[in-house]
């Protein structure tokens, strides 16, 4: 016999849909911020239910948020809450990862400039600024190349010299600079395009990144993974694509407001 009554399930629709109206008319509301209240109201389901009532509460919380007009990528279906409310753990969306890719002074206003670039990451640096916290991980990748590489234009390449290491113009654009500090403890900088001979537009593309993303993914099992940076239709895209492929089970979504790219948003558009 099912222990939640239509009128309890009344109830539980319309406390979702509170959070959710908190979360879609505030015009600074978080995305993450939205999904965390969600499991911390899901938590306090969990002790009281038995395994008859998951099917309708699943359902009950579906149509509280979509009622609104609003479903995020992360909790696009009933299925979803069913596997939330069959979950013994407690729910905690903070498994997250920020992956900023290539956030550098010469895709900025330097040797190799993005359009809207600047703007881009100073959104970036206020959102870190207001949701740094939380993030279990933040990853920071950088092009570090060599004087003579492969992808520069006098060596056969496609583009003019950039983020040569130890210049001006490989260094992280000093706004987000300043606000990684308070989370010092859990952000990584790691490094591709070492190799003379070899472009890497991933991080996934280098060997030694590679192996670090892997032990950072499996280590705290990151669950989503939220990616921004320089240029959307190159590095961005080939970083996704390829988190993508090699972890296909993780919810991924882009920061639009923290990309810039090339084509104009286009190709990343696309995901």
């Amino acid at each position: 016999m099912n222990k939640y009554s239509e009128d309890d399930l009344a109830n539980i629709i319309q406390n979702v849909m509170n959070i959710t109206s908190d979360y879609v008319f505030n015009p600074n509301g978080s995305v993450i911020e939205f999904e965390q209240n969600i499991c911390d109201y899901i938590n306090t389901l969990k002790d009281n239910i038995i395994v008859e009532d998951i099917p309708n509460i699943a359902q009950a919380i579906y149509e509280g948020i979509s009622n609104l007009g609003i479903i995020e990528d992360s909790f696009n279906n009933v299925d979803h809450f069913k596997n939330l409310l069959s979950d013994n753990q407690e729910l905690d969306m903070k498994k997250r990862m920020l992956l900023i890719v290539d956030p550098q002074i010469d895709f900025i206003n330097g040797s190799l400039p993005v359009p809207g670039a600047e703007e881009a990451m100073n959104n970036l640096a206020r959102y870190l600024l207001d949701f740094g916290n939380c993030y279990d991980n933040i990853l920071v990748t950088c092009d570090r190349h060599p004087l003579r590489h492969c992808s520069f234009k006098e060596f056969g390449g496609e583009w003019p010299p950039h983020c040569v290491e130890s210049s001006v113009g490989a260094s992280v654009w000093p706004a987000i600079m300043k606000e990684l500090p308070p989370f010092s403890l859990n952000t990584r900088f790691l490094y591709k395009g070492e190799n003379p001979n070899k472009d890497e537009y991933s991080i996934f593309g280098s060997e030694k990144g590679a192996r670090e993303m892997d032990a950072i993914i499996s280590k705290e099992e990151i669950s989503h993974i939220d990616i921004c940076g320089l240029a959307g239709d190159v590095c961005v895209k080939t970083t996704l694509e390829d988190a993508i492929r090699l972890y296909p089970h993780i919810h991924y979504r882009i920061l639009e407001d923290c990309v810039a790219s090339l084509d104009g948003g286009e190709s990343i558009s696309q995901f």
